[in-house]
């Protein structure tokens, strides 16, 4: 029997940079989905990550980041440290009675992160993806945003990896070339600590944009078209 689950993706301009904050909410699998074979894929180097967080979640570590596209559709992959929680009944407690009430996972992309000169762009990423599969998100009830449809089609609760797609032109608007940079996290949050519960991010040196920042990692993403 398919899940349910809520999905929704939200636009958001801000000045003259064209931020966007996409919610991915998930709202249902359906496991008929064809997920290709992911092109692009990101290990991290520094999985466990626990010396400034207050619990150590296994299930919102990041292993791998990977990616995968079609003629429409932008395929993003998380591998994690162990299975998802069933449900947010499931989500442990840390100290006794301290439950995580949600987990988020993110991934921030930078279509223009180099200028023509080479140098670092000021400026925000142009897209964020927020993806949650706990609790309900109040930010997606804004009703000055743009929802657009989007769909979990693998994994997720109960599995140790989940698989998002979504329209690719509408979430990579802004992009005017393949090479880009993006950064993936994921956060949690508990009663006690609020969202400072965990907090873990994909390092690898050897993607990395610049020696300084082993979590700015550059890729080449484009639409696929076949014959």
């Amino acid at each position: 029997m398919n899940k349910y689950y809520k999905i929704a993706i939200s636009f958001l301009v801000v000045a003259c940079v064209c931020t966007t904050f996409i919610v991915v909410i998930i709202k249902n699998i359906n496991q008929d989905n064809i997920v290709p074979k992911m092109e692009i894929s990101i290990p991290n180097l520094a999985v466990n990550q626990d010396e400034n967080n207050h619990y150590s979640v296994d299930f919102a570590k990041i292993k791998m980041v990977s990616f995968a596209t079609s003629r429409d559709e932008l395929f993003v992959r998380f591998d994690l440290g162990a299975k998802l929680p069933k449900s947010t009944k499931k989500l442990p407690h840390y100290n006794g009675n301290d439950q995580l009430k949600s987990l988020y996972f993110y991934i921030d992309f930078r279509t223009n992160y180099f200028g023509n000169d080479g140098k670092i762009n000021p400026g925000q990423p142009d897209v964020t993806l927020d993806i949650s599969f706990y609790g309900d998100d109040q930010k997606v009830k804004n009703n000055n945003k743009i929802n657009v449809d989007g769909q979990l089609v693998s994994g997720g609760p109960d599995h140790d990896y989940f698989v998002v797609k979504y329209p690719y032109d509408e979430v990579m608007f802004n992009q005017a070339k393949s090479e880009m940079v993006f950064w993936a996290s994921s956060i949690s949050s508990s009663e006690a600590f609020g969202l400072n519960a965990s907090y873990y991010t994909l390092k690898n040196s050897e993607f990395a944009a610049t020696t300084e920042h082993s979590d700015a990692i550059k890729i080449n993403l484009a639409p696929k078209y076949t014959d």
